[in-house]
């Protein structure tokens, strides 16, 4: 019959169904075995920490190690022998095979198959009894078996070495070191027959069918499913199996009892005990240790900033004056009260949990009871909590231009609406001094979202940056914006300006700016003068400059950059280009070389280049009052040269006069 070792630390159990004792674990039994010899009726004083089913008869293990036995005695099973001190006990049909505390077996009971002849000298790790046989896990690896060998239940595998046994009715199990499973003995019904690539970290055997339980707490069940005592139930997670005549049954890890096959005696009906922390299957019957107080909760998960009511259960009823247990929770987020008080009489008291609300991943709680003054009454199951927290998300602008008037949207969104205002503080990744952020963000109570607004300052370089949504100081949720570069040009009110002029220059920029913009100018030709600074005012996006220029020979194009925000250190400069255009000068004066006094002649001036725009003025003079000349002549514009008349006066004899 299947049974498991303890390990070698035992624990206390207290005394049972005594209410003027404080609560202790209790051995309680499900189903109606057949013959009924009161193997399920254990003793209402054991404190057990391991209990085994048999056929005829139940065996616990107490915490100084010694034996309690119940059910039939006509073939002395239920005759412990004298001393005994045990860490691990199996049940077969009619004898009990124990595991002493110096490693060796023992068994006493039904010696009809010689199941109760040890060999002499075995120790062992880990015992099992099957129906009318033995078997033990020695302590070198191999496996040891006597008794009824009808179907070749004791002919161990030739070199077979193991970490774990179990004993069926007439077959056997074990887990290889490599984990793969062997089976051996009767297999009518296919129960020998291990299902391909098997890796469990458990196996049982019980009447014509066998189980096993992965590491992941799965479990595979194999052999005669007449009664459907293979049929596993759907996403059944255990800690524990066994298996009796043609039923199978699984220990959860929340205390729960899983049960599926036949029926006929009830060991399979609904079962409704919690807190269960070992469970043994006989033909027909089986019995498990409820702890001494353990917890359940009416909710399995809940969202983060809600609560549960959970309830704390004792295995007897409190005795006068009451209960105290003590709770605890493993999640600082997660609150139990320090203790909960079953009133006198009673078996159960509930107590609150609440739960912080959060938006940094769900996280499971384990909330369990501290009770007693041993192990043996503090071992309980503890109650699983899943708490799923909000999911928070943060959204803004695609892109915003740096130092502009342009406000970012910051919307926080929540996946559920809370019961509190939930406030949020926003941050950048990395880099810091792009935005001027709110001091925070709130979403309502009720609500599930909330907006801020943020402004974008001037920034050393343009590009994307990465907003970060922070809940207690956790980063919760993150968002790209891509900052644009400032753009601008430089214009002036003529592309091009007769060298020597001046004119007005203009910056534009792509956006009006935030705070007033301190820009520098630069021009590196000496033949042009511009301010060196220039603000646009907040608000504005335009400012004006004046351009002063000196005369040039030829015409030339002058070049000018304006510097500002992301552009500051060279790398994005706004550059704007000027013509200067060289201003005409005479190239030659040419007049008659002889003229009469009172007579007229004409002179022509000739440009090195075509006049300006409204022509050019070419001022004249003589030298002599003889002969007057205009005070100037205007060559039309395009034009490179103009006439002019010159007049004599009367002279009394022939002169020279030079020009």
């Amino acid at each position: 019959m299947p049974s498991s070792r303890l390990p070698l630390l035992l624990f206390l159990a207290s005394l049972a169904a005594a209410p003027s004792l404080a609560s202790a674990q209790v051995v309680m039994t499900w189903g109606y075995p057949s013959p009924p010899l009161d193997q399920d009726r254990p003793p209402s004083n054991l404190r057990a920490v391991q209990v085994a089913a048999g056929g005829t008869h139940g065996v616990g293990l107490r915490e100084d190690g010694s034996v309690a036995t119940w059910g039939q005695t006509i073939y002395s099973q239920s005759n412990v022998p004298s001393g005994l001190r045990a860490v691990q006990l199996s049940a077969g049909d009619k004898h009990t095979l124990a595991l002493d505390t110096d490693g060796y077996a023992v068994v006493f009971g039904s010696n009809e198959f010689s199941q109760s002849d040890v060999p002499a000298g075995i120790a062992a790790l880990q015992v099992a009894a099957g129906l009318n046989y033995s078997l033990v896990l020695r302590t070198n690896g191999t496996v040891s078996g006597w008794g009824d060998n009808s179907q070749g239940q004791t002919s161990i595998p030739f070199g077979l070495t193991a970490t774990q046994i179990a004993a069926g009715f007439y077959h056997s199990l074990a887990i290889r070191p490599n984990g793969s499973v062997a089976a051996w003995g009767w297999n009518a019904d296919g129960q020998c027959n291990v299902p391909a690539g098997l890796i469990p970290s458990k196996v049982a055997g019980g009447y014509r069918h066998s189980l096993a339980l992965r590491a992941d707490g799965s479990v595979v069940a194999w052999g005669r499913n007449s009664e459907g005592q293979c049929n596993v139930p759907v996403g059944l997670v255990a800690t524990q199996i066994a298996a009796g005549d043609d039923y199978s049954m699984a220990l959860r890890p929340d205390g729960t009892v899983a049960l599926w096959g036949t029926n006929v005696r009830g060991q399979t009906s609904a079962c409704h005990y919690t807190g269960v922390l070992q469970i043994s299957a006989a033909r027909h019957y089986w019995m498990c240790i409820v702890a001494a107080a353990h917890c359940t909760l009416d909710q399995s998960e809940v969202f983060a900033g809600d609560s549960a009511t959970g309830t704390v259960r004792l295995a007897n009823r409190a005795p006068a004056g009451g209960t105290v247990v003590g709770l605890t929770s493993d999640d600082p987020r997660v609150h139990v009260p320090a203790s909960v008080t079953v009133p006198q009489g009673e078996m159960t008291a509930t107590f609150p949990v609440t739960t912080d609300f959060g938006v940094t991943g769900d996280s499971t709680a384990t909330i369990q009871t501290v009770y007693g003054t041993t192990q043996g009454e503090g071992r309980t199951v503890p109650a699983k909590l899943k708490v799923k927290r909000a999911t928070a998300s943060v959204t803004t602008n695609a892109s915003v231009v740096e130092g502009s008037t342009t406000k970012l949207t910051l919307t926080v969104g929540l996946t559920r609406p809370t019961d509190r205002n939930v406030t949020f503080t926003l941050s950048e990744l990395i880099t810091n001094g792009t935005f001027n952020f709110p001091a925070s963000i709130t979403v309502p109570a009720g609500a599930t979202s909330g907006k801020g607004y943020a402004t974008v300052n001037l920034v050393s370089f343009p590009g994307q940056r990465v907003i970060e949504l922070r809940h207690e100081g956790n980063v919760v949720a993150t968002t790209p914006i891509a900052i644009k570069q400032l753009r601008g040009t430089l214009t002036f009110d003529a592309p091009s300006i007769l060298s020597g002029g001046s004119t007005t220059g203009y910056l534009f920029l792509g956006s009006p700016v935030r705070e007033a913009l301190h820009v520098l100018i630069d021009c590196s030709d000496t033949n042009v003068v511009v301010p060196r600074e220039v603000y646009v005012m907040a608000g504005a996006r335009i400012v004006q400059f004046p351009v002063v220029t000196s005369a040039v020979a030829a015409d030339q194009t002058v070049s000018m950059r304006a510097f500002y925000g992301s552009n500051a250190t060279g790398e994005y400069p706004v550059i704007g280009s000027l013509r200067l255009l060289a201003v005409p000068s005479i190239k030659s004066l040419t007049l008659p070389a002889s003229v009469y006094g009172n007579g007229k002649i004409t002179g022509t001036v000739r440009l090195n280049k075509a006049a300006q725009a409204g022509g050019t003025i070419v001022q004249l003079s003589s030298s002599d009052p003889s002969l007057r000349v205009p005070a100037s002549v205007t060559v039309p514009q395009g034009q490179y040269s103009a006439t002019f008349v010159a007049t004599a006066s009367d002279v009394a004899s022939a002169a020279w006069t030079p020009w």
